[in-house]
């Protein structure tokens, strides 16, 4: 094969001291180095991150029965079934990464920590025996990593999730990603002193340099906003302008990854490409467009140094005349590093399709760090303090935040953490903030900026539950004298101390039950007031009311008699009550409540208050839920 053009390397000269096969035979062990194994699964992916430390993470396993071997690799360096795994990774969901997942845990291997995937809902039979095996194992089901979040993998080492989901660390979701399960793909930054290699599944480049690189795809592209981030002048700079060491290249070398932005911003030395024998028909893996095009940079729109090396587990097949051949096939492939000097790139020669070009890409081979990383500086530390993470709060709870940063240049950095939420945005400034979060899930991120603009951060979620119900009915005027329609109206009232956004919140009404009459809410309700719904006629025959909403009720509510109605207040949207949806508030007026409407205590009562004459309302007189009949209604009044 021809080779690619080629910076200054070091031809490793003593080969017997790192013989690839020979380190293999002893049993495993942490090695202290940083190391990255690209198993040959053939037309699929799966890689094997050891730590310095010895933390294990398998990052996708191959199409349905390459399980087996991925098992052989791992057994082959002495990482047995007993010795089990930290962490799994599935990129995403297609089944050429996720297939051997239940194949590798059935041979024994546990996972201790977590099983972490895209957050995809997409389903099949190999993603259901993949969740089934996973959900087996000490880590449990499988779950959605946070943006940012970090994985220690000793003496420094770190893996970061620079893309979950179609979002992008920095700078959030990228339109249009969720419509492709490729461009789901989860990405990772491993980082170890000045070595960095960046992963990320199947991620998709869009083709916006098709006139330049002749690449063409229908993936969004979140290649492009990701290596923004990463890079210098990022939202979230991880890297120095040399970019990245090694780069994993995205879905097989196919046409729909690897973008001019991302070649021309990532800068790596080497680039790896997992692919083989069992690709569809037309793939073509690895396309020309992408190795010779991009990588090998002939297009004109590449800026970056053409990879020093292009690395391949082994030839794709079948091939056609987009495939390119300019690749060295060379089996299962190990890049270890002590993130200091230099990395050590070796191969195993085991290839099931073409021929073992180890010899032809000059391996075992050293080549020098790029001084990407840092460049010799460090990236701050940060370390979130309180609360913990998966803590949980209720709604308007005030919350301290406590975090502190420090930097080996710049020392001590605490003052200058920054808080965000990835759903209410910007949280404060400092070590010790405090902050009140809207309901739901939220990835809490402390975030520091050093002097050399590196980013150092931390996440950690936080859970907000609704808290208790300070929105009560006060009032209602259902039966106008003459005619109801357009004078009828609903007083609302909020005990609490902080404002509610009515947006959350409908009225329905009825004698069965109370999905005859339903409104949708909206507005703010402000602490100690009222707010009233209803209309929009106002005169004095409904004491003329100065409406907050204005909404006829249609149907008009119904005006009781022997038979109780009532009136209900729900935390839901008008479209989702039904007759079984429990109120959060209720009034039942009338004579007996034969129809057994329910109350907030999703049960059926008796009748709160008796049936109010036409031009008379039903008025509630404290919290405790006493009402009475008001003979001269009194909208917009605070009661009690």
């Amino acid at each position: 094969m021809n080779s690619l053009p080629r910076r200054q390397t070091a031809r490793l000269i003593a080969l017997s001291a790192f013989l690839f096969l020979s380190a293999y035979a002893q049993a495993f062990s942490p090695s202290g180095l940083l190391e990255i194994h690209q198993i040959n699964v053939q037309q699929g992916e799966s890689a094997l991150v050891v730590g310095p430390d010895g933390t294990t993470l398998l990052l996708d396993a191959g199409k349905n029965s390459k399980g087996a071997l991925i098992v052989s690799y791992m057994q082959s360096i002495g990482l047995d079934p007993a010795d089990g795994l930290d962490y799994t990774i599935a990129g995403h969901l297609d089944a050429d990464h996720v297939g051997g997942f239940d194949e590798v845990i059935d041979a024994g291997y546990d996972v201790r920590f977590e099983n972490y995937f895209n957050g995809s809902d997409k389903t099949s039979s190999t993603i259901d025996d993949y969740k089934d095996a996973t959900s087996g194992t000490t880590a449990g089901s499988v779950t959605k990593p946070m943006l940012g979040e970090i994985i220690q993998l000793g003496n420094g080492a770190t893996l970061t999730f620079v893309a979950v989901d179609g979002s992008v660390i920095g700078s959030g979701p990228v339109p249009g990603a969720t419509d492709n399960e490729n461009d789901r793909s989860l990405a990772v930054l491993i980082e170890y002193g000045d070595f960095d290699y960046i992963w990320a599944s199947d991620l998709g480049g869009g083709d916006d340099d098709n006139s330049c690189t002749g690449r063409s795809t229908s993936q969004t592209n979140v290649e492009t906003p990701l290596a923004q981030a990463i890079t210098p002048g990022g939202a979230w700079q991880m890297l120095s302008n040399e970019g990245v060491d090694v780069l994993h290249v995205n879905h097989h070398g196919s046409e729909s990854s690897t973008n001019s932005d991302y070649m021309n911003l990532l800068k790596p030395e080497l680039a790896v490409i997992p692919v083989g024998a069992g690709q569809g028909g037309t793939w073509h893996h690895p396309r020309k467009d992408i190795l010779e095009e991009v990588l090998q940079a002939k297009a004109s729109c590449i800026t970056a140094p053409s990879v020093e090396l292009v690395l391949q587990t082994e030839e794709g097949d079948p091939t056609g005349g987009e495939t390119s051949f300019k690749g060295y096939a060379v089996g299962d492939i190990k890049v270890s590093t002590d993130g200091v000097t230099n990395y050590l790139v070796e191969a195993t020669g085991n290839v099931s399709q073409g021929p073992d070009e180890r010899d032809d890409a000059d391996l075992p081979l050293v080549m020098p760090l790029d001084e990407s990383g840092t460049g010799g500086n460090t990236v701050p530390v940060v370390a979130i303090n309180s609360p913990a993470d998966g803590s949980s709060f209720e709604e308007y709870d005030t919350i301290n935040f406590l975090a502190s940063a420090s930097d080996a240049e710049d020392g001590d950095l605490s003052s200058s953490i920054s808080w965000s939420s990835d759903l209410d945005g910007y949280l404060g400034t400092g070590d010790d903030i405090f902050a009140m979060l809207s309901i739901g899930s939220h990835v809490i991120t402390a975030s520091v900026t050093d002097s050399a603009s590196f980013v150092g951060s931390e996440t950690i979620g936080v859970i907000i539950n609704s808290g208790p119900n300070t929105v009560y009915l006060s009032e209602v005027f259902y039966d106008a004298p003459d005619s109801d329609n357009g004078f009828e109206w609903v007083e609302l009232y909020n005990s609490g101390a902080y404002p509610v956004d009515l947006a959350a919140y409908s009225l329905g009404s009825g004698g069965t039950d109370y999905t005859t009459s339903k409104l949708q809410l909206s507005g703010t309700i402000e602490p100690g007031a009222t707010f009233v719904v209803g209309g929009p006629k106002s005169k004095s025959k409904n004491s003329d009311p100065d409406y907050d909403l204005e909404d006829d009720f249609s149907p008009d509510l119904q005006n009781s008699g022997s038979t109780a109605d009532g009136m209900a207040l729900f935390n839901v949207p008008a479209s989702a009550i039904t007759a079984s949806t429990v109120p959060v508030d209720a009034v039942i007026y009338g004579d007996s409540n034969n129809n057994d409407l329910i109350d907030e205590t999703g049960s059926a009562g008796g009748p709160d208050v008796g049936d109010a004459p036409a031009g008379s309302s039903v008025e509630r007189i404290d919290l405790a839920g006493s009402w009475q009949i008001q003979s001269e209604p009194t909208p917009n009044n605070t009661p009690f």
